[in-house]
């Protein structure tokens, strides 16, 4: 596996169980996901740990503004193992499907902007404190579940997502569900690749 320059410059950082645990009101479920946009995006970031299985490196961060806080996804550009099938930047693109999301209206992808955190300039997205017991295909069982599924399965189309995962889609403790990981979104090429297929040849509506 190739290492990226910030491969080289993090030891023994890395996420435990307890990483998030500090006491302090850092999850999207105490503060809402309005009041975090404003955090992620003049927050001061604090590293706490890198995810583990992630092929880029993604850490675990903590956005302080006064006396507020909310947990952060950081992707660096410079953790971007090199594709040959997309260029450097991949970070863009998780900030473009959120984007996308916001402009139908769907706020299905969280809170995502562009950030220089500790290993320079990447995407800082907001933590969803999720049940990661739940995943696509638990969640398309319970038709309550549909109408964000089919979201989804419409964002995956638009945005040309090549890396739809069935971990991919989050149940918030809300109650929320949040599609996740979109750095293989808008290829130049059609390459759609999604496990949301229970819709197809459904038709599209409006506001759907």
């Amino acid at each position: 596996m190739v290492a990226t320059s910030v491969d080289r410059m993090v030891t023994n950082v890395s996420v435990t169980e307890d990483s998030a645990d500090t006491g302090e009101p850092l999850s999207s479920n105490l503060i809402g996901v309005e009041p975090a946009r404003t955090i992620l995006q003049r927050g001061e970031i604090e590293l706490v740990g890198r995810m583990p299985y992630s092929s880029n490196a993604t850490f675990l961060v903590r956005l302080v503004d006064g006396d507020v806080a909310v947990n952060g996804i950081y992707k660096p550009l410079e953790g971007e193992r090199p594709l040959w099938d997309f260029p450097r930047g991949l970070y863009r693109r998780e900030i473009a499907a959120y984007e996308l999301s916001e402009e139908l209206g769907w706020a299905v992808v969280p809170p995502t902007f562009e950030r220089v955190g500790p290993y320079g300039v990447g995407s800082v997205q907001l933590f969803i404190d999720a049940d990661f017991a739940q995943h696509h295909f638990t969640l398309v069982k319970d038709v309550k579940h549909h109408p964000t599924l089919r979201k989804l399965c419409v964002l995956d189309l638009l945005a040309n997502n090549t890396d739809r995962k069935a971990g991919h889609c989050l149940l918030s403790k809300r109650g929320t569900i949040y599609g996740i990981d979109h750095g293989l979104c808008f290829s130049t090429e059609f390459k759609l690749r999604t496990v949301i297929w229970e819709f197809a040849n459904e038709p599209i509506d409006e506001g759907r």
